[in-house]
C-alpha cells in the first residue's frame, strides 16, 4: 500500500508507521482535533531505496567502508542524493498521492500540505536513539510536481553526510532506517506553537502565523505556565518580531512559504487570547484523560490556531527530573562522604556515575551515555567545549581538572549543571555504574551505600527573577548577562537586565559546527553554510534582546580544545602552552578567512535591521592587530552604520599602557575579561584548582583594574566587566561601582544577587554624595 490514513492505523501497523505516529491516530481515532492526514510509510521508503545503484545490495561494512576522510563521506553522499533525485516513483504511488493530497486540499480548502517525518531504526524499534532533530519538516504546495519534490528531499536528507556519520557511527545500515512522512493540509495559521505537560503543570509556548520561528529558533514565543485545572500562574510575552505564512500563489523555486517582519502593535501582543488559551488547555486535559500509551511519561503537542484549534503532531518525552529532597533517602547513612572539591555550579542531583577518562569521548562511550535508560553523572580529567552533546545526557558534572574559570564550569553554570571541579583522582576513585550524590554548592561527592534501586532525581533550576532595586530607583551601572547557548533563550531575555555583556562564539558554535573545526569547514568549501547558519544563531539572540545591546565576541580558538574538534589535528599545532600561543585576534592575521565569514554574519544580522550587535575582539595584543581587524570590518560595510561598536577585551596586560593608543585607533569600549587578565599578572593557570588562591582580590589585579577603568572614563569609553569575580567575591562589587565600572556582565543565575549587590552599592554611594553617575 502508498499511503496509510492517519485515522485508520492500526497496532500491528507500527512498524510501517513508528510509534509516535499510531499514538497520535490513536488521537484521532478518539474524536479529538488532530489535523487529517495520510502517512507514506516506511515501506515504500525501503521500497523505492532498492533501485538505488549505490545502496542495493550493500554488505554490512557499506557505511564503515567511506572511512572517516570527510571528503569520502561527503562524495558517497552526493551520489546518493543525485540517485534519488533521477531515479522514478511507482506510478500507482504517484496516483495515489495525488488523489489523498486533492482530498486533503479540497477539504481544508488550502494550497500547501506539510511533510513531517518521522525517522526510527527498524531493527532496534524500542531502543532510544538520538534520532529527533535529524531532518526537518517540509512544505509544499499540493500540485504532484512540488509534492514528488519535497517527498524527495525528505529522502535524500537521510542520506546528507551528516546523516552518514550518525548511521556509520550507530552500525545502522540502509535497510534498517524506517522513515514514515505524515501529509497534512495546512489551513492559514493565524497563531501556532507548542503545550507541553511538566509533572503537575502545563507550558504552553506561542507565536503568530506558523510554529516555524519557534522550531528555527527566530522568535522567543508567548509562554504560560498553567496548573492541571487550567488556573493560569505566571505568563511571558515573548520576543515575536518575524512570523511565517503560506503563499495562496507559487514562489520563486516553487517555494511556498513566505517570512514577514510584525507589525510592533502585534509583536508586542499576546498571539492568544485568555479566552483561546483556556480552551487549548481544556483539549490537552481531554487528550490527558484519554491517553493509552506514555503512562509516566509527560506530553508534547503541536497545536494550530486557524478558525478552530488543531493538533499536529503527539509526543511522549520521559518526566523531568523531581526535586531532591530528603524523602529520597531513608536514612542519612546511606551516604558515604567520597571526595571534595571546588564547588563550580550549584544545585544537587542523585545519578549512576559514567567516567570518561580519554581526551576525546570514544564512539563506543558516546553510544553507552545515549543508550542509558537513566540520565548520569559525568566524571571526567577535564571538560573541553567538544563535550557539549555528553552534557545533554547528564545531570551532573565531576572533573579532575579545572577551576571556577574554567571553559568547564562556565558551561556548566550556563547549562544549569550542579558541577564540582578540582577533585583529583576522580575518574580512579569512582567506577561507571557507582550511585552518587553531587552537591554543587558545598563542592562534596557523595556515594550511596544502599542496594535498593533509587529514582533519578535533581533539584529544579531555581526561578531566575529578580526583584526591583530595593530602592525602587533604577540602577545606573548597567547590568548585563553572559551567554552562550541558544536554548538561555527560553528564559534569559526576560531577565532585568540592558543586554547581553558577553555572546561567547566559541561555545556558542559547537552545535553549529557538528563538533568539526572551522578551517575543515573552510577547506570543504562550505562557507555560505558556515555563515548562514552563524548569522542565524546571532540573530536569535539579537530578536530575542531587541533592542538591547548584545555584544558578540568573536572567536578565540586555542589549540589545546580545537585539536580535540573533527579534523583538528590536521590545523592545530602541539603548543607547550596554548593559553599563551596563537589564539584569538592572532590567528585572525593567519587565517584572515574565517573571521571575515563572523563579519560577514554580522552584516547580514544587520541588514534585518538589529543593529544594537556590537564586535567585540578578544585577546588583543597589540595595536597593529586591533587595526587589521577593524579594517576587515571596514570592508565588510560595517564601519559605515553609526549603530556598529568596536570593542576589545582588556585582558593581555599590554592594554594598561597601550589603552590611550587603542582608542585613538578607533575602541570605542573595553570589556574586562578578569579572568585572563588575573592568570596573566600572577602567572598561573586557571584550569590549576589548587592555585585558586590566587585571584581577582590580588592586589596586583585590583590596580589593575581600577587603572582601566580611570583610563576609559578619562578616555570617554565605557568599560564593563565580564568576568566572575564580581559574583564569587561579592566585596568586590561596591568597589567596583565605587570605580564607575559602566556596567557588570555575569552569568544568567547570578543576575538577581547582582541587582541586589549593585543596588546597595549604588545607595551608600547616593547617601554619601559620591555617586556621579
Amino acid at each position: 500500500m502508498s499511503i496509510l490514513w492517519l485515522g485508520q492505523i492500526q497496532p500491528e501497523q507500527r512498524s510501517q508507521v513508528g510509534s509516535s505516529l499510531l499514538d497520535l491516530s490513536q488521537l484521532v481515532q478518539l474524536g479529538h482535533p488532530v489535523l487529517p492526514g495520510f502517512v507514506i510509510p516506511a515501506t515504500n521508503f525501503q521500497s523505492f531505496l532498492q533501485q538505488i545503484e549505490a545502496l542495493n545490495g550493500a554488505d554490512p561494512g557499506f557505511f564503515t567502508a567511506m572511512g572517516d576522510q570527510f571528503q569520502a563521506v561527503t562524495a558517497r553522499a552526493n551520489q546518493i542524493q543525485q540517485a534519488i533525485q533521477t531515479a522514478p516513483c511507482s506510478q500507482d504511488w504517484l496516483q495515489d498521492w495525488s488523489e489523498a493530497t486533492t482530498q486533503l486540499s479540497d477539504r481544508l480548502d488550502t494550497e500547501v500540505v506539510r511533510l513531517q517525518p518521522y525517522l526510527w531504526c527498524l531493527s532496534r524499534p524500542e531502543q532510544e536513539l538520538p534520532i529527533a532533530g535529524l531532518m526537518q519538516a517540509q512544505y509544499c504546495r499540493t500540485e504532484l510536481e512540488y509534492f514528488l519534490g519535497g517527498i524527495k528531499r525528505l529522502w535524500q536528507e537521510v542520506f546528507q553526510a551528516k546523516q552518514l556519520w550518525f548511521w556509520r557511527h550507530w552500525e545502522i545500515q540502509p535497510e534498517q532506517i524506517g522513515l514514515a512522512i505524515l501529509v497534512q493540509p495546512i489551513p492559514k495559521a493565524v497563531a501556532a506553537g507548542f503545550i507541553q505537560s511538566r509533572g503537575s503543570d502545563w507550558e504552553v509556548q506561542s507565536s503568530w502565523g506558523l510554529s516555524l520561528t519557534i522550531s528555527l529558533g527566530e522568535i522567543v514565543p508567548d509562554r504560560y505556565w498553567a496548573d492541571t485545572r487550567g488556573q493560569v500562574q505566571r505568563q511571558s510575552l515573548g520576543q515575536k518580531t518575524y512570523a511565517y505564512q503560506w503563499s495562496p500563489l507559487p514562489l520563486t523555486g516553487g517555494d511556498c512559504l513566505y517570512g514577514y517582519s510584525l507589525p510592533l502593535d502585534q509583536s508586542q501582543s499576546y498571539a492568544l487570547t485568555p479566552d483561546q488559551l483556556q480552551d487549548l488547555l481544556a483539549l490537552l486535559r481531554s487528550v490527558q484523560r484519554d491517553r493509552r500509551e506514555g503512562a509516566g511519561k509527560e506530553i508534547k503537542l503541536e497545536w494550530l490556531w486557524g478558525d478552530h484549534f488543531y493538533f499536529l503532531q503527539l509526543e511522549y518525552q520521559a518526566a523531568p527530573l523531581s526535586p531532591l529532597s530528603s524523602a529520597s533517602l531513608e536514612e542519612p547513612s546511606e551516604l558515604i562522604p567520597l571526595l571534595q572539591g571546588l564547588s563550580a555550579s550549584s544545585g544537587q542531583a542523585i545519578a549512576p556515575a559514567l567516567v570518561v577518562t580519554d581526551a576525546l569521548p570514544q564512539l563506543a562511550e558516546l553510544r553507552q551515555l545515549t543508550e542509558l535508560r537513566e540520565r548520569v553523572i559525568l566524571v571526567v580529567p577535564s571538560l573541553q567545549p567538544d563535550w557539549l552533546p555528553l552534557l545533554k545526557r547528564a545531570v551532573g558534572i565531576i572533573c579532575e581538572m579545572g577551576g571556577m574559570t574554567s571553559h568547564g564550569a562556565i558551561m556548566a553554570r550556563e547549562l544549569h549543571l550542579p558541577a564540582v571541579v578540582g577533585v583529583p583522582g576522580a575518574t580512579q576513585r569512582i567506577q561507571s555504574g557507582d550511585r552518587l550524590l553531587i552537591d554543587g554548592a558545598q563542592g562534596q561527592i557523595y556515594r550511596l551505600k544502599c542496594e535498593r534501586p533509587l529514582a533519578l532525581v535533581s533539584t529544579v533550576t531555581p526561578a531566575l527573577v529578580a526583584s526591583p532595586p530595593p530602592s525602587g530607583i533604577p540602577l545606573k551601572t548597567q547590568l548585563m548577562v553572559n551567554l552562550s547557548q541558544p536554548g538561555s533563550l527560553v528564559y534569559a531575555p526576560t531577565l532585568p537586565v540592558d543586554g547581553v555583556g558577553l555572546l561567547r562564539s566559541e561555545l556558542m558554535l559547537l552545535d553549529l559546527l557538528q563538533s568539526h573545526h572551522p578551517y575543515l569547514w573552510l577547506q570543504e568549501g562550505r562557507q555560505d553554510e558556515f555563515q548562514q547558519r552563524l548569522a542565524s544563531q546571532i540573530y536569535q539572540f539579537a530578536s530575542a534582546f531587541a533592542p538591547r545591546p548584545v555584544y558578540y565576541r568573536s572567536l578565540d580558538l586555542r589549540s589545546h580544545e580545537c585539536r580535540l574538534l573533527v579534523g583538528g589535528d590536521r590545523f592545530e599545532p602541539m603548543e607547550t602552552n596554548p593559553m599563551l600561543g596563537e589564539r584569538g585576534v592572532s590567528r585572525y592575521l593567519r587565517y584572515p578567512e574565517l573571521f571575515d565569514l563572523e563579519l560577514a554574519a554580522l552584516a547580514q544580522v544587520y541588514r534585518r535591521g538589529y543593529t544594537q550587535v556590537r564586535l567585540v575582539l578578544p585577546f588583543v595584543r597589540s595595536v597593529e592587530e586591533f587595526c587589521f581587524c577593524r579594517q576587515r570590518a571596514g570592508l565588510m560595510g560595517l564601519l559605515e552604520h553609526p549603530q556598529f561598536q568596536l570593542w576589545i577585551m582588556a585582558e593581555v596586560p599590554s592594554v594598561l599602557f597601550l589603552l590611550p593608543d587603542y582608542v585613538e585607533a578607533g575602541v570605542q569600549g573595553i570589556s574586562i575579561g578578569s579572568n585572563d587578565l588575573t592568570q596573566l599578572l600572577l602567572g598561573v593557570d586557571r584550569e590549576q584548582s589548587h592555585l585558586n588562591s590566587y585571584d581577582e582580590r590580588h592586589p596586583a589585579v585590583k590596580i589593575a583594574i581600577a587603572q582601566l577603568v580611570q583610563t576609559a572614563r578619562t578616555l570617554g569609553i565605557p568599560c564593563s566587566i565580564c568576568g566572575e569575580a564580581p559574583v564569587r567575591y561579592p566585596e568586590l562589587v561596591p568597589w567596583l561601582v565605587n570605580l564607575g565600572i559602566s556596567c557588570i556582565s555575569v552569568a544568567p543565575e547570578s543576575v538577581a544577587q547582582m541587582q541586589q549587590a549593585i543596588a546597595e552599592a549604588e545607595g551608600q554611594l547616593e547617601v554619601s554624595g559620591r555617586l556621579d553617575r
